[in-house]
């Protein structure tokens, strides 16, 4: 897990290199990247996708999280979410580590149970 964390940084480090600026073209001077929108219907598919629960009605969701959830087929959801390619990047390396993590506790107790 110690090394997992450890890669998880090193691929931090590098977020800003790589969502920053591109080359259109091998030998050509690197540029700034392009504005990248994702839709509030993005993020909120992107979110379903990964189970994570909508907020309930009646409940203290925060203005931000009841934006992040609009109405299949309404205006709200083709308006955009301010989430980045950065955001998406640093999502995938902490997702990355968790499933990694549980990965390698899996194989513990397999292991485990191999020696019972």
């Amino acid at each position: 897990m110690d090394r997992h964390a450890k890669e998880k940084r090193q691929l931090q480090e590098r977020i800003p290199h790589v969502t920053t600026q591109y080359r259109p073209a091998p030998g050509v001077a690197a540029q700034p990247i392009p504005h990248c929108v994702f839709t509030a219907g993005w993020l909120r598919d992107y979110n379903a996708a990964l189970g994570v629960p909508t907020p309930r009605p009646g409940t203290a969701a925060s203005v931000a999280e009841q934006a992040a959830w609009p109405t299949p087929g309404t205006d709200a959801e083709l308006l955009e979410s301010g989430v980045t390619p950065a955001d998406i990047l640093a999502h995938a390396q902490d997702y990355g580590l968790w499933a990694r993590n549980n990965l390698a506790q899996l194989n513990g107790l397999l292991d485990l149970q191999k020696k019972d």
